[in-house]
C-alpha cells in the first residue's frame, strides 16, 4: 500500500495491513506521477517474475491521489500429467461458427476428471498440477459460439469461497466499491474518500510442461466403450484454483481466471 506522503495513518492500521494480509505499507508523492508511476510499476515487475512491467502510465495520479492498494501474484506450476512434446500439432481453433485459426495444439492421452454439465451446456475439463494443492479447470462450451453465454451462467456461480468480508470492515474496506466506501479506519482527518480506478493485467503462459502464471465419480461395469474426448478448439472459460490448507480439503480459491477467445499471441 502506497500514501501520499504527509498523510497520518491510524495506529493500527499498519499492524492490522501486516497481519491480515502480510500487506506493507509506504509513502509516495503522487504529485509527482511519473516517478510514483515508476516505483509502483518496479513493484509489480519484481512481485510477477518480470510478467507484467507495467500497471500504471506516468500520468496516472495527480495532487488529489491519496493511495493505492497493490496486489500481486505470481504462479508457475507443472502438470502433473505433462503434455508429450512430440504431440503437439498444428490444428484449427475456431474463433467463430465458420472461421478458424491455424494453431499448435497439444494432445495427450489419459485419465482426467472431465464431465459434461447440462445446465451450463459446457464440458468440463480438470488438469492437475504437480502440486495436488492446485488445478486448472477448464470449462468449454457445447457450441462454438456459446461462450458469452457460458460466461453470463458462471457469473451466478460463486466460484470463490473466501471469507474476507470480516478482515475488510476490520481494515475499514467495508464496502470498498460502493459510494458509501468507509476508509476511516485507514487515515486521520481524511473523510469522504472513493475509489477512483481499478486496474488489473494478468499474464498466463501454457505449454506441454505446464503453465505459468464439484467432481463426482462411479464405477459401473458394463460394455467396452469409446474413452471421452475434450478437444480445447474453440473460446473457453478457465481458472487455476488452490486449496488452502487450513481451509477444507474441498474448498478451493482461484488464483487466476480467464477466456481464450483466441490463441493468437
Amino acid at each position: 500500500m502506497y500514501f501520499q506522503n504527509g498523510l497520518k495513518l491510524k495506529k493500527n492500521f499498519k499492524s492490522t495491513a501486516k497481519t491480515s494480509f502480510d500487506a506493507d505499507v509506504d509513502s509516495i508523492n503522487f504529485k509527482n506521477s511519473a516517478e510514483a508511476a515508476q516505483k509502483i510499476n518496479t513493484w509489480v515487475k519484481e512481485k510477477t517474475n518480470n510478467k507484467i512491467d507495467k500497471l500504471f502510465d506516468a500520468g496516472s495520479f495527480d495532487g488529489e491521489t491519496r493511495a493505492v492498494l497493490l496486489n500481486a501474484i505470481y504462479f508457475k506450476g507443472d502438470w502433473l500429467s505433462p503434455f508429450p512434446e512430440d504431440q503437439t500439432k498444428t490444428g484449427k481453433f475456431y474463433v467463430s461458427e465458420t472461421k478458424s485459426i491455424s494453431h499448435p495444439m497439444m494432445y495427450q492421452e489419459g485419465k482426467f476428471d472431465v464431465a459434461a454439465n447440462e445446465e451450463l451446456k459446457a464440458q468440463i475439463l480438470i488438469l492437475k498440477y504437480s502440486n495436488p494443492r492446485f488445478a486448472m479447470t477448464i470449462v468449454l462450451p457445447d457450441s462454438r459460439t456459446g461462450i458469452n453465454d457460458l460466461e453470463k451462467k458462471l457469473s451466478n456461480i460463486d466460484l470463490n469461497t473466501l471469507e474476507t468480508e470480516n478482515i475488510n470492515t476490520e481494515l475499514g474496506l467495508g464496502g470498498i466499491f460502493t459510494n458509501s466506501a468507509d476508509f476511516s479506519n485507514m487515515i486521520e482527518d481524511e473523510k469522504h474518500l472513493v475509489i477512483s480506478k481499478v486496474l488489473q493485467k494478468a499474464f498466463i503462459e501454457v505449454n506441454e510442461k505446464g503453465s505459468e502464471a464439484a467432481a463426482a465419480t462411479g464405477i459401473q461395469i458394463g460394455p467396452r466403450f469409446k474413452p471421452p474426448s475434450f478437444i480445447a478448439d474453440h473460446p473457453f472459460i478457465f481458472f487455476i484454483t488452490a486449496t488452502l490448507e487450513e481451509k477444507s480439503p474441498t474448498t478451493k480459491t482461484i488464483l487466476f481466471s480467464g477466456k481464450v477467445v483466441s490463441p493468437a499471441y
